[in-house]
């Protein structure tokens, strides 16, 4: 784990706060640029993920939600290329970023989200209910807000890194909250990744923020892999490799 994370972590999220403000006012995708659809589920991890370390029957859905979005979507967009070229999966949320120039109502931002967000409800709620989490006939479901974010070629990994470290510090911070640690919600603990991983080290709770990190999921195109199946996972702590 690299050091002095924090200012990093606070200037990325100055940055791309910014940018997905600014995108929420675009009608279309420009030319060469990168549509990025952050899914958010509604309340999902109050109902969910709050009282506990990991829920793997919850984190198996979000997994199987994301891999259905990605078949169903893979050829819709575009014919000569994938439409999706990465998922990034985490918490209760989704990061779906498509491949730059795609066709057949790629670029109009609005219309991407609701497919997204649609699909992501349905069968999410139908995936909780195979998994017992949510009952057959019970009128609860769950809902998945979507929020649009134009990326330039350069700025995809970074995105994703930036995803990450949000991710990463969440993961540390649950743990000291877990465990009841003095001072958890004070903004000094609970904005700073640097102390929030200190903090876990120092009091050896390592293995328990390593259960979290693991729960999270990150699948890529691999486009010089011509096989059947193209998509890629691998661990997502190799991300802070870069």
């Amino acid at each position: 784990m690299r050091q002095i994370l924090c200012q990093e972590l606070d200037n990325l999220t100055k940055k791309y706060k910014e940018k997905e403000n600014d995108s929420l006012g675009l009608l279309l995708v420009e030319k060469d640029k990168y549509l990025c659809i952050r899914l958010d589920g509604f309340k999902a991890t109050k109902s969910y993920l709050k009282d506990t370390l990991t829920n793997k029957a919850f984190s198996d859905a979000l997994d199987s939600t994301a891999c259905s979005i990605f078949h169903s979507f893979r050829k819709y967009f575009s014919r000569e290329k994938e439409s999706i070229i990465a998922l990034y999966i985490c918490n209760d949320e989704i990061s779906i970023i498509l491949n730059n120039n795609l066709t057949n109502d790629a670029n109009r931002i609005m219309k991407v989200c609701t497919l997204f967000s649609g699909m992501a409800s349905s069968i999410m709620t139908k995936e909780l209910i195979k998994k017992k989490l949510i009952k057959v006939h019970s009128r609860v479901s769950i809902a998945f807000d979507a929020r649009p974010l134009v990326l330039n070629n350069d700025e995809v990994s970074e995105y994703i890194y930036y995803r990450y470290l949000v991710s990463t510090r969440y993961a540390y911070w649950k743990v000291l909250r877990l465990k009841e640690v003095d001072g958890v919600y004070e903004d000094y603990i609970k904005k700073d990744i640097d102390m929030c991983i200190k903090l876990v080290k120092d009091k050896n709770y390592e293995n328990q923020a390593e259960l979290v990190l693991q729960s999270y999921s990150f699948y890529y195109i691999n486009e010089d892999i011509k096989k059947e199946i193209v998509v890629m996972k691998i661990q997502v702590k190799s991300l802070l490799s870069k």
